[in-house]
């Protein structure tokens, strides 16, 4: 017979002890301990069988008849389909010569699941004298007993894959029937006093109130599986998280039996997501909220200011001079003014005012006051800082502000145009001879279109029409290895009327609200292919990065721009990576992954800027198949003083390398923090300890003169 299951056993030898008694005391025992049984004699017929043993195949019963041949019996039984697991789809004549090579053997064991349900284990037996026995044995039960120990096997290893530090079972009325014992319950009971207690009374007084209680104590009562955080305090300055999960258990009917769950301190994860939260909402450098947190706040003041409640007044405050500080004493300096200009105006405005800082040294201020208050508070503030030399390595600098202010009212309900306003009044005090304060006021005046922002369009404009943009280079130099290519990130910059280098962030937002990034990035793409055959031509070994800005990646037609340009170029796609911010990518997920997924076939590598600077990075690393990961600079900068941020770098990096991505540490300010890089892992240094920004020429000047010993990139 042909069947599932097939396990062929060799005969053992076995021989008869006692007197031989009649047959017909033989076929008693096979009609009372089998479920069914039939011979085939030597010449492959049928000859005989028990009554009950066609019913096992109701579909071929009527076809078993005394005589037929055992090839006529396994057609019948495959045409028919006699059982549920016939096996393998294969033809009849295949299926019927398999059958038969069975038959041959001296014993077999196959396995029948019959159409009533039940499971039959079918012994062949070859007997001495030639026939062909067949016995049926019924063996339902111990299938189930199977399936049962295998479910109780599966149930544990679920509770083990959880890895939790408490296993716990409810009954149907809540109560504990199970707890277990390798880790003290936070319940303060331990796993035999809390055994029939209910749960919710058992954590009742332990748990701190919070709407996560509230959440777990309805999933209880309602049958619902729940997953949530629930907190204990042991002391006053003491609080633990747990992470608790519970799954209602049901009957085959459907009736609610009780719970089983577990239970994990998360505790450190918390402060650590707790200390995430804070770095994402707040300046590394001065400690002061940044801009995220700022829009944010100002959004709920300009709430509260349509529903008349207390005035409040918005300030953009802009340091002057602050470039001298910078040039001359070096970003040491520059940092540290920073840091005294936000003590200054924590200290003198207090809970007055919230202040962040906003960028470079530009700062904003929510005043919880009036107009006139806040201009006269903001008086007294750039006087101060006005009469406060900054004192640097022998050296005084004379620091000055200029501010700008507009009321938080029902005149303006959207806050990028209310920081604007801000931004604008800002620019007239500048332009009125700088160290004062400008009141916004919704006139002609203010809403003249020659404003700040249109001044720097025209003067970005102007360049692209004169050759005012310039290609800078910065080295991108690998920490784990030597290597005499060198890779560099082309940056853009701009020469003013005035002859000053302006960097990118000072008129890239400009070009992202006028529409003129992708003709920026176009400029970048054809300078940087035309330096890069250049360098090339000269015998140097380089390789360069490249930004795209979001306008460009969401542009469906630059994808075929961006392929035409390098062909024409000749420059090989693999010497080519894209950069793209993380912000850019998520705002535009599914653009993003179509564009680095056609580039990368193109024959180009991936870049993701700027990871953990919006802290949705994980959620949406797994979508984007970049070959690098550039860690957020303010991460980096801080990491030799503060343990957290080089924890921070450490796990990105790790996940990186998990997701076959390699990384790239921005920000790298001294050999310091490349040592401690190096020795994380991360896999590539940039920042002005591993080499400034410095015009192409420059770079290529450098790279010619000290080819001969160069050893590595950067």
């Amino acid at each position: 017979m042909k069947g599932s299951n097939d396990n062929n056993k060799q005969a053992g030898t076995v021989s008869l002890v006692g007197k031989q008694v009649s047959s017909t005391t033989y076929d008693e025992v096979f009609l009372n301990c089998t479920d069914g049984y039939c011979v085939f004699d030597e010449h492959h017929s049928l000859q005989a069988f028990s009554s009950d043993f066609p019913l096992l195949y109701p579909t071929i019963k009527d076809r078993i008849v005394i005589g037929m041949s055992y090839t006529e019996y396994m057609r019948a039984f495959f045409d028919c389909n006699a059982v549920r697991n016939m096996g393998p789809k294969v033809s009849a004549d295949e299926w019927v010569h398999q059958a038969l090579k069975i038959f041959e053997q001296e014993s077999a064991q196959h396995t029948h699941h019959l159409h009533d349900g039940r499971w039959m284990r079918i012994n062949m037996k070859n007997t001495s004298s030639g026939q062909r026995l067949f016995v049926a044995m019924d063996i339902s039960s111990s299938r189930e007993n199977e399936h049962a120990l295998r479910q109780s096997h599966e149930r544990y290893r679920a509770f083990a894959h959880l890895a939790m530090d408490w296993f716990w079972e409810l009954d149907k009325d809540l109560r504990y029937i199970y707890h277990s014992g390798h880790k003290e319950s936070l319940t303060g009971y331990n796993s035999t006093e809390i055994i029939g207690m209910s749960r919710i009374e058992s954590i009742d007084g332990k748990a701190l109130v919070s709407e996560a209680l509230y959440e777990h104590n309805r999933a209880l009562r309602e049958h619902r599986p729940f997953d949530l955080v629930l907190a204990w305090k042991e002391s006053d300055t003491n609080i633990r998280h747990v992470n608790i999960i519970g799954s209602p258990e049901f009957d085959k009917s459907g009736n609610f039996t009780g719970y089983m769950g577990c239970g994990r301190e998360v505790t450190k994860e918390i402060l650590l997501q707790s200390r995430l939260n804070y770095i994402a909402g707040h300046d590394d450098l001065t400690g002061l909220i940044n801009r995220r947190m700022f829009e944010s706040a100002l959004t709920e003041k300009l709430q509260q200011s349509v529903n008349r409640e207390k005035p409040s007044t918005l300030c953009f405050i802009d340091l002057d001079r602050f470039k001298l500080v910078n040039d001359g004493g070096g970003h040491d300096a520059g940092d540290q003014l920073l840091k005294n200009i936000a003590n200054t105006f924590c200290e003198i405005l207090g809970e007055k005012a919230l202040v962040a800082r906003l960028g470079g040294d530009e700062f904003g201020i929510i005043l919880h006051m009036g107009i006139n208050e806040a201009l006269e508070q903001v008086n007294h503030l750039i006087s101060h800082i006005s009469s406060s030399p900054f004192n640097w390595k022998q050296r005084k600098y004379t620091i000055g502000a200029s501010a700008g202010l507009v009321v938080i009212d029902d005149q303006c309900d959207d806050i990028s145009v209310l920081m604007s306003h801000a931004d604008t009044a800002c620019y007239m005090a500048k332009n009125a001879g700088r160290n004062q304060t400008q009141i916004y006021m919704y006139d002609e005046y203010f809403q003249d279109p020659v404003s700040v922002e249109l001044k720097q369009v025209n003067l970005l404009k102007n360049a692209m029409d004169n050759d005012g943009l310039m290609l800078y280079l910065q080295p991108i130099k690998p920490l784990q290895y030597e290597t005499t290519h060198t890779h560099f990130e082309v940056l853009l910059r701009l020469q003013g009327s005035d002859g000053q280098i302006k960097s990118a962030g000072e008129f890239i937002p400009v070009a992202e609200k006028y529409d003129l990034m992708q003709h920026l990035d176009k400029w970048v793409l054809h300078e940087a292919l035309r330096t890069l055959t250049f360098m090339m031509d000269k015998g140097l070994d380089v390789s360069f990065s490249i930004n795209i800005s979001g306008n460009t990646l969401s542009n469906k037609d630059s994808l075929n721009v961006y392929r035409s340009v390098i062909e024409e170029s000749n420059v090989s796609s693999s010497l080519l990576t894209f950069e793209v911010t993380e912000t850019a990518a998520i705002k535009n997920i599914e653009t993003a992954k179509k564009y680095i997924a056609d580039m990368k076939a193109y024959g180009c590598d991936f870049s993701l800027d700027d990871f953990g600077s919006g802290l949705s990075s994980f959620g949406y690393l797994k979508e984007l198949s970049v070959d690098y990961l550039k860690i957020d600079g303010s991460f980096v900068k801080s990491m030799a003083n503060d343990a957290t941020c080089k924890a921070i770098v450490s796990a990105f990096n790790q996940l990186s390398h998990e997701m076959g991505m390699e990384t790239v540490a921005e920000f790298v300010e001294d050999e310091k923090t490349e040592k401690m890089l190096k020795e994380l892992g991360i896999d590539f240094a940039q920042g002005y300890g591993v080499g400034a920004p410095q015009h192409a020429d420059v770079w290529v000047q450098f790279l010619l003169e000290n080819k001969p010993g160069l050893k590595k990139a950067g």
